[in-house]
């Protein structure tokens, strides 16, 4: 396998990873389960919910605080943790229904940025 190869892989791979993290949260703001479960397990509950299976050899939490919204770093999109660890916070639910759709949209393009340069 060329190395252009294995990048346009990659690259899939966290096209993939945005597309069921944003289902994930989507789902977690109308189903009280699926959100218990995500917390609980990501990895699992994306793949039983969606058939996504988590590609790469990263532990992956959420975390279950109840502290105020708060990403920590503008450079990682909030992204945080220890080495081989993916942890986020899942943002809480739009007030207003209709704000949902905006507010995933926005998380996709403004918060899942580690594909940034």
């Amino acid at each position: 396998m060329k190395k252009n190869d294995m990048d346009k892989s990659t690259y899939q791979d966290f096209i993939y990873l945005r597309a069921a993290i944003v289902r994930s949260i989507g789902l977690a703001w109308r189903d009280e389960d699926f959100e218990k479960e995500f917390k609980e397990n990501p990895k699992k509950a994306m793949k039983e919910k969606f058939g996504y299976k988590f590609p790469f050899d990263l532990d992956f939490t959420v975390r279950k605080d109840n502290t105020k919204y708060n990403w920590t770093s503008a450079t990682t999109g909030g992204w945080s943790g220890p080495n081989n660890v993916l942890s986020m916070k899942l943002p809480p639910k739009p007030e207003r229904q209709e704000d949902v759709a905006d507010a995933l949209a926005a998380y996709n393009f403004d918060r899942l940025n580690f594909m940034s340069k």
